[in-house]
């Protein structure tokens, strides 16, 4: 970098400040120019997010691959995490606007992320597609509970699959929920585990122990 470039702090504060007035397109040709600096996670994750956000949907996935491929030691966890990003994308904009096509296409992203590394959140997500549409209680369900499998602390999933089975969550847990204090959420994080509790996996027979998912259809 010669003495005349502006560092890449400064760079990164421009590309913040570009976002932040809206200046979308301005903000992702500061993150590349960034890249071709000193690319790094943080920055592709950058590239990624707002190639999502201007629905260039196979730029930012090309740049997602791309990006993560030399990484022989956490590419595919890298990658897995990229694709969530895509996925948290369109369920805003499923949020904004309404549209269900977001959702089969936040669910595709969420598929991808699963074939590199299996998380939870995207379990979650994967559920919470399936309560929006509300075509299939059966399968939001499953996904839900295997994301507390894979991670028993998992608040989020927890609150959505009380949701799913159709409990009563009454008001003051929701807000104990937006607290997000493990002192506040104490109580009723483990009235939320009775509840989910109360119902067998749907996968198992009545007369069966309960056992652990092992394959899940998303």
């Amino acid at each position: 970098m010669s003495s005349d470039e502006p560092s890449l702090k400064a760079l990164v504060g421009e590309a913040t400040a570009l976002e932040a007035a809206g200046k979308l397109e301005l903000s992702l040709r500061k993150w590349k120019r960034i890249r071709a600096l000193e690319d790094s996670p943080e920055a592709l994750v950058e590239h990624v997010r707002l190639a999502g956000r201007l629905n260039r949907w196979e730029e930012a996935e090309q740049e997602a691959i791309a990006g993560t491929q030399m990484d022989s030691a956490n590419g595919q966890a890298r990658l897995a995490g990229l694709y969530l990003v895509l996925s948290s994308i369109l369920l805003g904009l499923n949020r904004a606007d309404g549209r269900e096509e977001h959702l089969e296409h936040a669910r595709s992203y969420c598929r991808k992320a699963l074939m590199a590394n299996e998380l939870a959140e995207a379990y979650v997500y994967i559920g919470v597609t399936y309560m929006r549409t509300r075509d299939d209680d059966r399968l939001a369900e499953q996904n839900l509970r295997r994301a507390l499998e894979l991670d028993p602390s998992y608040d989020e999933a927890l609150y959505n699959l009380a949701e799913v089975i159709g409990a009563h969550v009454p008001n003051h847990y929701r807000v104990k929920l937006s607290n997000s204090t493990e002192k506040a959420w104490r109580s009723t994080r483990f009235t939320l585990r009775r509840i989910a509790g109360s119902r067998l996996f749907f996968m198992m027979p009545s007369n069966s122990k309960r056992q652990r998912i092992t394959r899940v259809e998303h």
